[in-house]
């Protein structure tokens, strides 16, 4: 979460904050924005089909303090509030499995999804200027993604896939944060409204990533199933259990393979 935060500040204020970037802040073969988008995601839109439209979400607070020293100490502050959150479109969101008894196939549409929170807020304080983001709006538009495999038992192993291949569309997905201030003392800074659109980014992202993200994921899929017996070596030493959260690869089970959405 607090990296996220980081790299959230930096997007938000490049210029000020400095360019991070993913490579800055995790292993240059995490890919952790497709983990994100493919995994988080998904498990986001899924969990939200059980949500019913324009209900307000339990509130939502959080903070991280953050001492940085070098000659001198500096305390950076984070807070996070959120209230009065709702979402539309969810209910849209579909999953539905083909199987065979060599094949899996999961198609997944979310043709729109929006997630509003307009008593939002996220300071930032380094001690001198306070930074706040308020009333932000999240929405997706048209999110295909297509997943298949081959499986098979493999004696000592369990079940293993192979030729994982996923097929990943869309049509949009914005960020608009619509009260920006600065504050520093008496003296109150106010920006336009900040839209960010992350549709090249990730479309362009994942075109670049694509081949070596599902040959890693697949690996990571085959390590649990098989208790890291398909390579002990390598599914301990850190690509499973410290490179990429376990966790990822039980919720895509959750997401895809335990069946189709429920209702």
């Amino acid at each position: 979460m607090e990296k996220l935060t980081l790299l959230t500040l930096s997007s938000l204020r490049p210029e000020k904050h400095g360019n991070i970037t993913w490579t800055t802040l995790f292993d240059e073969d995490d890919l952790p924005w497709v983990d994100y988008f493919f995994v988080d995601v998904r498990n986001l839109l899924v969990q939200s089909v059980k949500v019913p439209e324009k209900i307000p979400l339990p509130e939502l607070k959080w903070s991280w303090d953050l001492e940085f020293c070098i000659i001198y100490c500096y305390l950076y502050s984070f807070r996070l509030t959120s209230a009065n959150t709702t979402m539309t479109g969810q209910q849209q969101t579909t999953s539905v499995n083909e199987v065979t008894p060599t094949t899996f196939k999961n198609t997944f549409r979310a043709p729109s999804f929006v997630w509003d929170s307009p008593e939002f807020k996220f300071e930032f304080s380094d001690g001198y200027e306070t930074y706040t983001y308020k009333d932000v709006r999240l929405s997706i538009n048209n999110l295909r993604l297509d997943t298949t495999f081959d499986y098979e038992y493999v004696p000592g192993l369990g079940i293993q896939i192979s030729n994982l291949d996923i097929v990943f569309r869309l049509l949009s997905l914005r960020i608009v944060v619509r009260d920006i201030k600065e504050s520093y003392g008496e003296v109150i800074i106010e920006f336009p409204p900040l839209i960010t659109d992350w549709t090249v980014p990730l479309l362009s992202g994942w075109v670049a990533n694509k081949r070596e993200y599902e040959d890693s994921l697949e690996f990571r899929i085959n390590c649990v199933l098989s208790q890291s017996q398909v390579d002990p070596e390598r599914c301990e030493a850190g690509l499973v259990t410290e490179k990429y959260n376990k966790m990822n690869v039980v919720q895509l089970f959750e997401t895809i393979v335990l069946g189709s959405l429920e209702r």
